[in-house]
């Protein structure tokens, strides 16, 4: 009986070792044309799999010698195999000598850019493919849709969606593929429209609706649908659970996720690695890292996935030593850290400022092989840069390939970090003079570094660069510029760059803003606070203080009030103790000191050192000597041990022209014991 496989190892053994030559195998096609459109199939088949590229040019060759390349079948297997084998150049050309009709070859093509992360390429196939005429299928369709998916493209998954509709019956899968698609691309209740028109659901479509809800952080509609699923009687699998586990991290929901374990205790669930990565995962981002470690404990088996998961734990909570127990019992079990493992632990090292533990982790990189991982050298320099080693800093980026502008500007944004400035403005111009692809990381470092020494030469030719290489654009590059011209007093500038922008972020708004507040523009600093307000912008915690501060450098009492009294109700926001410092200063300035009383007394809580120092040092310029006494006794009961409270009254009574004062005596007096204390805690 014919085996093509045997028939295929002989065939290519034979070549390699060159005792049959190809005018035999020639022969044996005229003999048998289907046995050697077998081999060749199978041959095809069998080099994709082992990705050897060799071997499938060679049988390429034999198609072509053998007059099967416009076989339907055989060249969608070279398209196909080339593809397999990464050589997408060589699959293009395949494919441009398949007959258009042959629909087989055109999906293997549009899933190999696919693969390849050439979406875009993917989706335009498909529309070739219609314009053609030849009907797309199933196979079709979900090649296109993973594309779009991959790609977040709504617009055009939108449109294939449309065109599915009118070539082909949809069904439980296709109809599951398109609510992924939805909910990727950011358009979750589109999705769930489709999911309810469903006439029948199976464990795949709950999952991928559960799953999209979990992506988007509501939890509530995941919970609910949870529940529906149970409800009509299908029963959730591994995806259900990790899905819901990921709703309750997206969310930063403890209590939630919490449920979700009990009910996979009580439902016999067994928590296995898979299962566990998850919920320690969750717990540690719920920020209980308690359950984390109790979860981590009780599991069968570990591996480093889940060791990296912890360590990642630990280092968000500071805890560093337990981070570097648990990287001893990876080894000691016999497991490899991975780059991961090594990236959590130098994020431990950064959070620890540990400059010795850093070398320690150093030493670990290197002799488990990642000493030129781009990745882990890059956050080994930050590492060094944020623990105070500089030098060994550049020692490492002198040593590694320099190949990559995230390693320059790790290095530069090193430089910074310690206030080289210039240091880092030379490395930045060589870099540039390496003709490396600049990207908006190293652009948004230097502007810093202009911002910050108020070097507008060297900002002016950043700016020049960015406009050249077309980042002018990208919304960081933007906003770094008008933070960047406002610092180095060049305000007019910054508002053309920020009148420019297609859309504006809370550092342009609040750079802004600040910018003109603290070079006197009054006038337009409220332009820009109206604007900001009457435009809807979700405003956060900074820039709400930037706006108070803006009012405070300019004066404007009526303003501030009513912005002030306005963000609990208007914007969701709940005053903090820098707002109520910020209000508090700005109405001690104007002489409104019984407001700044009444303020004092609204907090919610017991006013802070801030508030307490702001009303203190209004009391001196409006010379409100009973006031001070009782702000200077408060503070001095919120931080007993600050010399705060009594500098401010000396200055105060100076100013009041008191001399011969009980009061100022007292506390100076308490100033220079608390002064002797300080000097021998630190001697």
């Amino acid at each position: 009986m014919f085996n093509a496989s045997v028939w295929f190892f002989i065939y290519i053994e034979a070549l390699r070792s060159q005792k049959v030559s190809r005018r035999t195998f020639q022969t044996l096609s005229v003999t048998n044309s289907s046995a050697v459109r077998s081999i060749l199939l199978r041959g095809l088949k069998d080099t994709s799999e082992r990705k050897s590229l060799e071997d499938g040019k060679q049988i390429h060759d034999e198609v072509i010698q053998s007059g099967l390349s416009e076989d339907e079948i055989m060249s969608s297997a070279i398209v196909n195999m080339y593809i397999n084998c990464g050589n997408l150049a060589d699959a293009c050309k395949a494919f441009q000598h398949v007959h258009i009709t042959n629909v087989a070859a055109w999906n293997v093509m549009i899933e190999g850019y696919s693969k390849c992360s050439l979406y875009k390429e993917a989706i335009s196939l498909f529309w070739r493919l219609k314009k053609s005429g030849i009907k797309p299928t199933k196979i079709t369709y979900l090649n296109v849709l993973k594309a779009c998916t991959e790609s977040e493209s709504l617009e055009e998954g939108t449109a294939v969606h449309k065109a599915l509709t009118e070539d082909i019956k949809s069904d439980i899968f296709l109809d599951s593929v398109l609510i992924g698609m939805y909910a990727k691309c950011g358009c979750i209740d589109k999705g769930r429209q489709l999911f309810d028109k469903m006439r029948e659901r199976d464990v795949v479509a709950w999952n991928v609706i559960i799953g999209g809800y979990a992506e988007s952080g509501k939890i509530d509609e995941a919970i609910y649908l949870f529940k529906e699923m149970q409800k009509q009687l299908v029963l959730p699998d591994s995806i259900t659970y990790v899905n819901l586990l990921k709703a309750c991290t997206n969310a930063v929901s403890l209590e939630v996720g919490q449920d979700v374990h009990s009910h996979m205790v009580k439902c016999g669930v067994s928590i296995s690695v898979f299962y566990g990565s998850s919920l320690v995962d969750m717990y540690v981002k719920c920020g209980s890292v308690r359950d984390a470690q109790v979860v981590f404990d009780t599991l069968p088996s570990r591996d480093v996935v889940l060791y990296n998961v912890m360590i990642a734990g630990y280092a968000q909570e500071r805890l560093g030593l337990e981070a570097f127990k648990l990287l001893s019992k990876i080894e000691s079990e016999g497991m490899q850290p991975d780059r991961v493992t090594f990236l959590c632990l130098l994020k431990v090292c950064i959070g620890m400022s540990s400059l010795d533990l850093g070398k320690h982790v150093h030493l670990h990189i290197i002799l488990h092989g990642y000493g030129l991982d781009t990745k882990v050298m890059n956050t080994v320099i930050d590492m060094y840069a944020k623990c105070g080693g500089i030098v060994q800093a550049r020692q490492v980026f002198d040593i590694i390939p320099k190949n990559s502008v995230v390693t320059w500007t790790a290095m530069i944004g090193c430089y910074v970090h310690h206030r080289q400035f210039q240091e880092a403005f030379d490395l930045f111009w060589k870099m540039q003079a390496e003709n490396l692809q600049l990207n908006e990381g190293a652009y948004v470092t230097i502007l810093k570094a202009c911002a910050q020494t108020g070097a507008l030469d060297q900002g002016l030719k950043v700016h020049k660069l960015i406009r050249k290489t077309g980042f002018l654009s990208t919304i960081l590059v933007e906003s770094a510029l008008i933070d960047m011209y406002c610092k180095c007093g060049s305000v007019k500038r910054a508002r053309r760059v920020f009148d420019h922008m297609a859309q504006h972020d809370a550092i342009s708004w609040t750079s802004m803003l600040t910018g003109y507040a603290q070079h006197g523009y009054g006038a337009e600093a409220l332009e820009i606070t109206n604007k900001m307000l009457e435009g809807g912008f979700k405003l956060d915690r900074i820039t709400a203080l930037a706006i108070l501060s803006a009012c405070n450098h300019i004066g404007q009492v009526d303003e501030a009030l009513c912005f002030f009294y306005s963000m609990a109700e208007g914007y969701g926001m709940i005053p903090s103790a820098e707002h109520y410092a910020c209000m508090v200063d700005l109405l001690g300035k104007a002489g409104h000191l019984d407001e700044v009383g009444d303020l004092l007394n609204k907090m919610p809580r017991q006013p802070n050192a801030m508030a307490w120092t702001a009303s203190l040092g209004a009391c001196g310029v409006h010379g409100n000597m009973e006031l001070a006494k009782f702000i200077s006794e408060s503070l001095h009961s919120v931080e007993p041990r600050s010399t705060a409270a009594f500098v401010l009254l000396s200055n105060v009574c100076a100013q009041s022209k008191i001399e011969d004062n009980i009061l100022i005596q007292r506390y100076l007096g308490e100033i220079e014991t608390l002064t002797d204390d300080t000097a021998y805690t630190y001697s």
